[in-house]
């Protein structure tokens, strides 16, 4: 086992939000993500948890849409961004790992045979982080308005705390097929607040409204159903665009110094 990982999530016990930005091709054009660390202070617990965190994937990235457009165009799609990045490797839904020696052996080889010139490529959109110590949700679009983002942060924070709980108290893993969590994150990108997601055992589709108010009631996140009520980030750049033109929409992303 990687001792300097474990020592990294024995260390952290915080939670912390990144906006990355990342060129994805030649020209200079960026995707930009938001990225939530929750501290977790045991690995295994961390890789658990992240396994786990794969469902909540499709739910965060429908709820947080907010990329219909690239290089002037409008893709039909909510978050453009999501299909873009999975252009490079090491992205998207990762598989499971059985325990933190497992992923450490996974992020070992990648290193050693130069594979990945630094753990940070490995870009999963839910990764156990083994610098940091922390579980990393990477897969919502990175958002102009603040309360938008405190609802993503909360409704993460909640959801790896519940999961750690559900780790300690002796609860076994589950058994999601990747490929069922891959359509959920297709619909989300696809369809945004519109999407129609599998539900958390996979059994059968159910509507994003119905899929929050059920995760809101869960884990006492009313921000997370605020958040749907609203107009989708995807929805209000297409409207002001339709309404004001494309200059409008530049200024409407614009953050205030």
């Amino acid at each position: 086992m990687n001792e300097a990982g474990v020592s990294a999530f024995r260390r952290r016990g915080t939670i912390g939000i990144e906006e990355e930005y990342f060129i994805v091709d030649g020209t200079g054009r960026p995707t930009a993500g938001l990225h939530v660390h929750v501290g977790v202070d045991d690995p295994d617990m961390a890789v658990w948890v992240a396994n786990e965190c794969r469902w909540h994937v499709g739910l965060v990235l429908a709820l947080a849409a907010n990329s219909p457009y690239w290089n002037g165009f409008d893709t039909g799609l909510a978050s453009a961004r999501a299909l873009i990045f999975e252009g490079l490797p090491n992205t998207g839904i990762p598989t499971a790992f059985d325990s933190y020696a497992d992923f450490a052996a996974f992020e070992r080889r990648m290193l050693e045979t130069d594979a990945i010139a630094d753990r940070g490529e490995l870009w999963y959109d839910v990764r156990p982080h083994s610098r940091h110590g922390t579980v990393e949700i990477r897969v919502p679009d990175a958002q102009h308005d603040p309360e938008r983002i405190a609802a993503l942060v909360e409704y993460v924070h909640a959801t790896v705390c519940d999961l750690c709980e559900r780790y300690e108290d002796g609860e076994p893993a589950s058994d999601r097929r990747r490929e069922l969590l891959d359509q959920n994150k297709w619909q989300a990108l696809r369809h945004g607040h519109e999407a129609a997601l599998f539900d958390r055992g996979l059994s059968e589709r159910v509507g994003l409204g119905e899929l929050v108010d059920r995760e809101a009631d869960r884990l006492g996140v009313s921000a997370l159903r605020e958040l749907y009520d609203r107009e989708s980030g995807a929805a209000r750049q297409r409207r002001i665009r339709d309404e004001d033109g494309p200059g409008a929409l530049r200024e409407s992303l614009l953050i205030e110094p």
